[in-house]
C-alpha cells in the first residue's frame, strides 16, 4: 500500500504528471520600466515570478501593470480585466475588485530597503477557445519609517473575457524604470 499522500505527488503511480516547468525567459529589470515577453510558446498553462523587485521612486507605492497581445506587441488590450484580491499587513487590510481595469494590477510595491516578489499564472493565454484566467500572490517587504518592518500580501484571480490566443506579455513600471528585479516566464509542459 502507498503511504498517505503518495496519490497526490504521483508517488503510487497510474496517475498523470500535472507538468514540469519550463524555463521561456528571464529579463533583469534594472534601469527600464517596460519588460516584454514575445515568445509565450504553446503551452496551456504559463507561470510568471517576479524576484526581488524594488521601483524606482524611493517611498512612492508602485505597482506593475500587465497587459496582453494577439497580435506581436502591435497593439495591447487596454481594458476588460476584471480581478478581486485581498491584501494584508500589520496593521492593514482589506479587498479590491474591478470589472473595467486596464491591466492586470501586480503589486503593491514600495521602494525603500524592503523588496517585493510575485507569482502569477495565466490559464487560457495562448488559447483561442479559451478566456485568459489568471491568479495571483505577491508578498513585499516594506523597511521605510511609514510602514516599517511591515510585510503585506496579496492573492487574488481575474480574467480577460477574450478567446483569442494571446502571442505577447508585456509589463509596465508606471512610476519609471526599476531599480531592480528579475522576471522569469515559464511554460508547464504536458499540462492537461
Amino acid at each position: 500500500m502507498a503511504p498517505l499522500g503518495a496519490a497526490r505527488f504521483g508517488l503510487g503511480g497510474g496517475l498523470v504528471d500535472n507538468g514540469k516547468l519550463e524555463l521561456i525567459e528571464t529579463i533583469d529589470m534594472a534601469g527600464s520600466s517596460t519588460f516584454t515577453f514575445s515568445d509565450l510558446g504553446s503551452y496551456k498553462m504559463h507561470k510568471l515570478t517576479l524576484n526581488n523587485y524594488v521601483p524606482f521612486n524611493n517611498g512612492s507605492m508602485s505597482a506593475l501593470v500587465c497587459e496582453v497581445s494577439s497580435n506581436g506587441g502591435s497593439s495591447y488590450y487596454t481594458s476588460g480585466y476584471e480581478y478581486s484580491y485581498e491584501y494584508a499587513g500589520q496593521a492593514l487590510g482589506g479587498d479590491a475588485r474591478s470589472a473595467t481595469a486596464s491591466g492586470i494590477v501586480i503589486g503593491p510595491y514600495i521602494n525603500d530597503e524592503g523588496f517585493g516578489g510575485d507569482c502569477l499564472e495565466f490559464m487560457g493565454l495562448v488559447s483561442s477557445s479559451e478566456y485568459l484566467y489568471y491568479s495571483f500572490h505577491s508578498m513585499d517587504y516594506r523597511g521605510d519609517n511609514v510602514y516599517s518592518g511591515n510585510a503585506i500580501t496579496v492573492f487574488g484571480s481575474g480574467v480577460l473575457q477574450q478567446t483569442v490566443a494571446m502571442d505577447t506579455l508585456k509589463l509596465n513600471d508606471p512610476l519609471g524604470n526599476c531599480t531592480s528585479g528579475t522576471l522569469s516566464l515559464y511554460g508547464y509542459s504536458d499540462t492537461v
